[in-house]
Order: structure tokens, then sequence, then C-alpha cells
């Protein structure tokens, strides 16, 4: 079964927190601003897309 484009989002902004939650560990503080904004715009982006195809 294939995965839905929205799907695909969605899990590289769960790789994206994990990348941040790593960078916080190691006090990384600029890097976790960093990595956070993006796995928010790809969660927003994952939205918008599953909402256009319900």
């Amino acid at each position: 079964m294939s995965r839905n484009e929205h799907e695909l989002w969605l899990s590289k902004a769960d790789d994206d927190l994990e990348w941040c939650r790593a960078s916080l560990r190691e006090k990384i503080y600029y890097g976790s601003c960093f990595v956070a904004q993006q796995a928010a715009e790809k969660a927003l982006k994952a939205y918008l897309l599953f909402k256009a195809a319900n």
C-alpha cells in the first residue's frame, strides 16, 4: 500500500522533531530552533495536503 503525500510530509516532520530533541540533548540551541521551525512547516504542509485531499 502506497503512502499518501501528507503522510510522507508528516513522517519528515517527525524525523525533524527527533533531530530537534537530539540537538537539545547536546545543548545545540540554535540548531534546535531551526529544526523545530522546519518540523512545524512540514507538519503544516502535511495538514494542508490532507485537507485538500478530503
